[in-house]
């Protein structure tokens, strides 16, 4: 059995750029450690030129928040209750953002952030629409560039496009401007739930081997659970720690699925592919770790790109 041990990606990515410990075990320690990320969420910016592209910014952000914090997968920190960073509205309208200013990225990393969260809206649409009775109703389309940055460097460490409303499903619509463009800026709290595992994906490792036929694994114990946000049908990467070159990295061997979540820091997963390979990794001796997979992007969002 291999000691509970939970990791961030970010704590991962500086493990891995480390040379081998003397012990995988240590290796692991220095995983560890690290914990979830701080993640400052910073204003999320438009143009004065652009209506109701204010109002969008502001409704996204709430829904972005909610969206980080349904995944369990950092700290949030909230510009609006630092002073030192905080920048009054006819700046954000003049575009200047957090990607460009390189003395609100220093003071954030001072504050204890390990990322930034910031957007920036680059299109609102809302259109007046008439029913055959004569009834009149709006549909709104938002568009807008989503990335997660490194505060030690100011680069970027995800940046995603998304586009909201615009469909024939009737979830982006209202009876005034504002009500539509609401129901459309909603579907962020659900759309964005792939962008952030992807941007702060989970590792764990193996706990306990389960059910073993043969020369085959067919489940295991993970060191992930409800405090992590894992949900039965989750899907992890099975990977192997190894060194090239003196340092880590990690090979995918196998994938496994979540069959139960069984406490704060344990599930059982089944092992989906590869089973005789993760096996004998694990007799072997490798350290094996498990790697989230972010949840592909929802219908409504790819009928929004595709203009449905």
């Amino acid at each position: 059995m291999i000691l509970q041990k939970t990791v961030s990606a970010i704590a991962l990515a500086m493990t891995l750029a480390m040379p081998f410990c003397a012990s995988a075990q240590s290796g692991v320690e220095e995983m560890e450690t690290k914990g979830k990320p701080n993640v400052l969420v910073d204003y999320f910016w438009f143009t004065k030129n652009m209506r109701y592209a204010s109002l969008a910014a502001t409704q996204l952000r709430g829904y972005a928040i909610e969206s980080l914090m349904n995944t369990k997968r950092a700290e949030i920190m909230d510009v609006e209750t630092l002073p030192a960073l905080q920048i009054e509205a006819e700046r954000r309208e003049e575009g200047v953002n957090a990607g460009d200013d390189a003395e609100r990225i220093k003071v954030m990393a001072q504050e204890g952030a390990n990322a930034i969260l910031t957007a920036s809206v680059t299109n609102v649409i809302v259109e007046k629409k008439k029913l055959d009775d004569g009834s009149i109703y709006y549909e709104a389309q938002v568009a807008y560039t989503i990335k997660t940055i490194n505060p030690n460097n100011g680069k970027a460490i995800l940046s995603r496009n998304f586009t909201h409303g615009g469909t024939m499903l009737g979830d982006d619509t209202g009876s005034t401007p504002e009500e539509a463009l609401a129901n459309t800026c909603k579907q962020a709290r659900g759309g964005l739930t792939g962008f952030f595992q992807e941007a702060f994906p989970l590792f764990g490792l193996l706990l306990e081997t389960g059910e073993v036929k043969g020369d085959k694994l067919n489940s295991a114990y993970i060191s992930l659970g409800d405090n992590h946000g894992v949900a039965k049908k989750d899907k992890f990467d099975v990977c192997v720690v190894r060194e090239i070159a003196g340092n880590k990295s990690t090979k995918v061997i196998g994938e496994a699925e979540v069959d139960a979540v069984e406490g704060d820091n344990i599930s059982l997963v089944k092992i989906k592919k590869n089973q005789k390979e993760v096996k004998a990794a694990i007799d072997a001796g490798q350290t094996i770790v498990f790697k989230s997979k972010p949840k592909g992007e929802n219908l409504k969002d790819k009928l929004g790109k595709w203009g449905f």
